[in-house]
């Protein structure tokens, strides 16, 4: 039924069969970096990404540090200039010697293999529009966004 509504092409039957533009870099991390180099990652790549995939020495995804989340637990809540200035001091004092881990949570994964109906239902049923992508021995290759599979369905 999904392959009929989303018209998904015959020739385009797992992840590795996307055109190239379907699987892209995935921005990541090792998981032992301090969280400073996590922040000026995000600085760089400002507005590329909702996500970054944290990895450990050899590659392999451990999960995801959701930028967003990031961001708020950086932010003040409240109007008050003197909260927000002592708000501010504590999270640094807090944060630093952290490390990018200590932030990292559980992220689902597709492997090359995966048959794009089935990155599709994963994408729906997580609310996620992008998915890292792993291979056999779970190391990170890329990510593949909702675009990306939309693109070739639509190209049929």
């Amino acid at each position: 039924m999904l392959n009929s509504l989303l018209q998904i092409p015959k020739s385009i039957r797992c992840v590795e069969d996307l055109p190239d533009t379907g699987v892209r870099t995935a921005l990541h991390i090792d998981q032992q970096a301090p969280l400073d180099n996590l922040i000026s990652l995000i600085r760089r790549q400002a507005n590329s990404t909702n996500a970054v995939y944290v990895t450990d020495e050899q590659d392999h995804l451990v999960g995801r540090v959701n930028v967003e989340t990031l961001l708020q637990c950086l932010t003040p809540a409240g109007p008050s200039h003197l909260l927000c200035g002592m708000f501010m001091r504590d999270t640094l004092l807090f944060l630093d010697g952290q490390q990018v881990g200590n932030f990292t949570t559980h992220c689902p994964r597709v492997e090359t293999s995966t048959p794009v109906k089935d990155v599709v239902r994963l994408m729906l049923t997580e609310h996620m529009s992008e998915l890292p992508v792993v291979d056999g021995k779970n190391r990170l290759i890329g990510a593949v966004d909702a675009k990306a599979v939309l693109a070739v369905c639509r190209a049929q």
